[in-house]
């Protein structure tokens, strides 16, 4: 069977995806923005090592991704019998703030691509990136909004 929106939820639901993409958008924008601000050497140099090093990047990043979560539970649990506790909430926070980063450094890579420089570079590379973002989040609330409601049901 194939489910049909009403017009009116599907005006809806675009009007929530531009949303969400401005909202990306801006986001990705402002932060790496602020990324320059606060520390322009690892603005310039982090593009730098995605252009020359993709592949090494991606697993590197995949590896702590996977890590760092069981690791900051193993070094609070340690850390309650030695007196440093702190560290696996501290760990977390830090691989936060870099997931945080990500997008703009990636979005200024891209744009770099196009041999665009500085701001210019950043802004077409988090519009590239946003739509990607917004649809991929929209689609995991969809689904899981659904799932939700059939479990209610």
């Amino acid at each position: 069977m194939e489910a049909r929106l009403s017009g009116e939820a599907q005006t809806a639901g675009g009007r929530a995806l531009r949303w969400a993409w401005g909202r990306l958008l801006l986001g990705i924008t402002l932060s790496g923005l602020l990324l320059r601000a606060l520390a322009p050497g690892l603005s310039r140099e982090a593009p730098a090592v995605l252009r020359r090093a993709p592949l090494c990047s991606f697993g590197l990043g995949a590896v702590a991704l996977l890590l760092v979560g069981p690791v900051a539970v193993l070094v609070a649990v340690a850390g309650m019998w030695v007196g440093g506790s702190w560290l696996g909430p501290a760990l977390l926070l830090a691989m936060g703030v870099a997931l945080g980063l990500t997008p703009p450094v990636v979005g200024r890579t891209l744009g770099e691509w196009v041999h665009l420089r500085g701001v210019a570079a950043l802004v077409l590379g988090a519009v590239v990136l946003a739509p990607g973002m917004a649809v991929l989040g929209s689609g995991a609330l969809l689904q899981a909004g659904a799932a939700l409601r059939s479990a209610r049901a």
